[in-house]
Parts: C-alpha cells; sequence; structure tokens
C-alpha cells in the first residue's frame, strides 16, 4: 500500500495520540509522512496533485490520509491545500471531536463527505452509529486512538500516590466531564488517600521536558498505585485509557463505549469504577496488592498487543482492505517469494482475505544476510495474525531448518522444517499432512 499522510508535525501538541498514529504506519506501512516539521518538507508544492507528483518517485499514492480543520460551521472546514478533489485514490479524514459538526450540521456532514469523496476515519464509535443504517454509512469507519510506547511506558519508577486524577473537568468544572468532579469529591473523602492532582496544561503546544505532557506525564502516570480515567459526556475510549494502561498502573475507569471490544475485562486489565463505587473499589484493591500487580501487569500488556501505535497501524490496514477487498480462495498456503519481500506481503494483505488460513512458506534464502530479519518476519506474522482474526501466531513452515534467522524464529513461533526436496508427505504433524493438500498461491513484488 502506497500511503501519504498530509499534514503538519504535531509532536510538540498536547494530546499525543495524533501524530504516535502517524508514527505507526510510517513504521508498519512504511507510510510517507508530509508537511511542515518533517523531512523533504517543500514548501513550494503547494496544492494536493503538486504534493503527490513530487512524492511519486515510487509509484503513485493509493492512500491520502489528510486531516481537515474541525469547525463549527460546515464551510469553514478546510484543508491544508487545495486540489483534494482533483487526486484520484481513496482519500481518508481523521475525525477525533465529532461532536463539533454532528451537534451543528449531523445532517450535512456526510452530503460533504460524499462530495469531497473522502471517508471519514472516527477515533471512536459513535460517529459512525449515528450513521448506521443511512445511505452513508459507508463513509465512516472506526480506528481508535492510541499511544507511542516510546512516549507512554512503563518506567519503573517508585509508586509515590495512590491514586491520581488529572484532566479537563477535574479541578475547573468541565461540563463536558461532569463525572470526574463528582469523583473528585468522592476521593476527597478518604483523608488517607495521597492524590496527585494537576491543572490542566492547557490545550496547544508545549515543550517535550513539559513535566506534565507526553513522557512527563507518562511519568507522573507510572509512579500511582491507580490511575482514573473517564469518557465525558459520550463515553469516549480516550487515548487516555490506553496511556494509562501503558504506563504500568491500574487503570480504574468507567467503561468506554465498546468496552469488551477494547480488550478491556474488568478485574483481569483494569478496574470497572463508578463515582458511586469509586471508594469502595479502591479500598478492595489496595488491601490486594498482589492482585493489582497482575492487573498493572496484564493492562501493560493488552495496551501493547491491542493498542499501541504499530498495532492500531493494522488496524487502519484492515479499514482500507475492507474497502478495497476482493474475492478470494477459501483457504492456501501463503508462499512469500524472496524479491520483493514486502511488496508482496503487502499485495497478499490487500488483496486476500481467505476463510481458512493455513501458514506462512518462508523460502531458505529468505534467511540468509540481506534479506528479511527477524523483526520483519515478526511484523509479517503480526500482520497475518490480525489479518486473519487468529487467537495465536500462524506457523512457521522453512524449506530447510537451518540459518540463525529461523533459530530465532524458533524461539516465538512454532516452525515446521521442510527438506529442500519440498515434499510434504513426511510431516507427522496435523499442520504438515493438511499441507500435502493445500493451494498454494505463490506471491512476488514486481
Amino acid at each position: 500500500m502506497k500511503l501519504v499522510v498530509v499534514g503538519h508535525h504535531g509532536g510538540n501538541y498536547l494530546a499525543k495520540t495524533h501524530e504516535a498514529f502517524r508514527r505507526g504506519l510510517q513504521q508498519v506501512l512504511n507510510a510517507t509522512l508530509y508537511g511542515e516539521g518533517y523531512p523533504g518538507y517543500t514548501p513550494a508544492w503547494d496544492s494536493f496533485p503538486r504534493i503527490l507528483e513530487g512524492l511519486a518517485t515510487d509509484g503513485p499514492a493509493e492512500v491520502v490520509l489528510t486531516h481537515v480543520r474541525h469547525a463549527h460551521r460546515l464551510e469553514d472546514m478546510t484543508f491544508l491545500y487545495p486540489g483534494l478533489d482533483e487526486i484520484e485514490c481513496l482519500k481518508v479524514v481523521p475525525i477525533s471531536d465529532f461532536w463539533n459538526m454532528t451537534d451543528r450540521f449531523q445532517a450535512e456532514f456526510p452530503v460533504w463527505l460524499e462530495a469531497h469523496d473522502l471517508v471519514a476515519l472516527s477515533y471512536y464509535p459513535q460517529l459512525p452509529q449515528l450513521y448506521q443504517g443511512t445511505p452513508w454509512q459507508e463513509r465512516f469507519r472506526t480506528v481508535l486512538p492510541t499511544f507511542d510506547p516510546a512516549c507512554f511506558n512503563d518506567w519503573g519508577l517508585p509508586k509515590i500516590w495512590d491514586v491520581g486524577h488529572i484532566g479537563s473537568g477535574v479541578l475547573d468544572g468541565d461540563p463536558f466531564y461532569p463525572e470526574r468532579q463528582a469523583i473528585r469529591e468522592q476521593l476527597l473523602r478518604h483523608p488517607e488517600l495521597s492524590c496527585l492532582w494537576r491543572p490542566h496544561p492547557g490545550w496547544g503546544d508545549h515543550p517535550p521536558d513539559h513535566p506534565q505532557v507526553g513522557r512527563g506525564f507518562s511519568r507522573l502516570i507510572n509512579q500511582c498505585r491507580f490511575f482514573i480515567c473517564t469518557g465525558g459526556r459520550y463515553n469516549l475510549p480516550l487515548a487516555r485509557y490506553f496511556e494509562v494502561m501503558a504506563s504500568g498502573t491500574v487503570l480504574l475507569a468507567i467503561e468506554p463505549e465498546g468496552g469488551a471490544d477494547l480488550h478491556l475485562e474488568d478485574g483481569v486489565n483494569y478496574v470497572r469504577i463508578t463515582p458511586e463505587d469509586v471508594l469502595d473499589k479502591l479500598d478492595y484493591y489496595r488491601a490486594r496488592p498482589e492482585r493489582c500487580a497482575e492487573i498493572a501487569a496484564a493492562g501493560y500488556r493488552t495496551a501493547m498487543r491491542y493498542h499501541s501505535c504499530q498495532a492500531r497501524a493494522l488496524d487502519f490496514h484492515d479499514v482500507i482492505t475492507s474497502l478495497q477487498r476482493r474475492a478470494s480462495p477459501e483457504g492456501y498456503l501463503v508462499d512469500v517469494a524472496v524479491d520483493g519481500w514486502q511488496e508482496a506481503v503487502d499485495t497478499y494483505l490487500r488483496t486476500f482475505r481467505p476463510r481458512d488460513p493455513v501458514g506462512l512458506l518462508i523460502p531458505v534464502a529468505s534467511l540468509q544476510p540481506g534479506a528479511p530479519t527477524v523483526d520483519d518476519l515478526q511484523l509479517t506474522l503480526l500482520q497475518l495474525a490480525r489479518h486473519h482474526g487468529l487467537e495465536t501466531m500462524p506457523e512457521v513452515v522453512a524449506l530447510e531448518h537451518s540459518g540463525e534467522v529461523l533459530d530465532e524464529l524458533r524461539r516465538f513461533h512454532r516452525v515446521v522444517p521442510l527438506p529442500s526436496s519440498g515434499t510434504w508427505d513426511h510431516l507427522e504433524s496435523p499442520l504438515g499432512r493438511r499441507l500435502a493438500t493445500t493451494r498454494r498461491l505463490q506471491l512476488a513484488g514486481r
């Protein structure tokens, strides 16, 4: 997939999820990031056609993701550059604060998308739900907010506070988050609790070393035994949920919209609360530190597996393939040629979704120096697992049982060796017997 992301670099902006999403797209899907603040930015490229022309050295863009200026009036929703309507490819706009549009021009918004031939990529499931069952429903998709593990992680800091409760509405009474002030009032009734409060740092840009933004914020979270998160009047699955889990503390949260789809399990990887029972839950779990350690560890794993910017890039890929997919055979072995490895994998993920996936055939030459690395193969397996909705990683089949890369891969995945003769019959395993009668689809780069 040739993906171009057009927008100003937002690394210093308060909300880190936007730039994290772009970073994931760049790392996993090899997206080109273009705009002020990114390498290669050229001010003379002053329109979408000119930008794509300048970036077309390795082929034309298949997908363009560009931000639209959110506004309170439809006519004020504009793009960074003119000429978006002139380009011929799939065009996607991420939407975060959807209520700015739907509270004011809900009926007109999908017509506007249609006029510009755009797909709205909503951070929250509530927006597509508004148009479910309407002629416009195919114009809306959901890709949840995300975080960058380089910014939010478990820093191993000592726990200083019992509970952290920071955000708009906690101290300032923001009507968008009435539940946050209600929770704070409950916490104030418990004098034994040491609570971390901070005023909201303000929307806009902040320096990288700000103690309450980005990595500094993650470090504050990491120093709390519990951290509270809520989703406001729309019960949004904010990036904050995943940032807290990634920062190595126990997430106490009002369950957001679609909690099960977010892989949230009460008492397993987070603790579900309400303003009414938050003190009871805190008393219960404070008395069980070992249980808390298990929940925090499970929350960390959940965040990294399902909600990191790398995982979110795969979610984005699924959305794109749902728009582009063609018919496919029911089951086959994916045989990826050595030359053009990543292009071949991209072709497979873009084109095929068999209902009965089998495995990945790795030619032995792919495991030699200069070919895909262990990290490349790990990413391919993760892509295959997510692509097919598998609970476990696909099994790996290699033509020969040799090579350092293959040995390293066997630490994490099952590898079924096959002699260079290429016969399947001798394999004494259910997978081996199945491979003997399985069709093989060969993919190769151009």
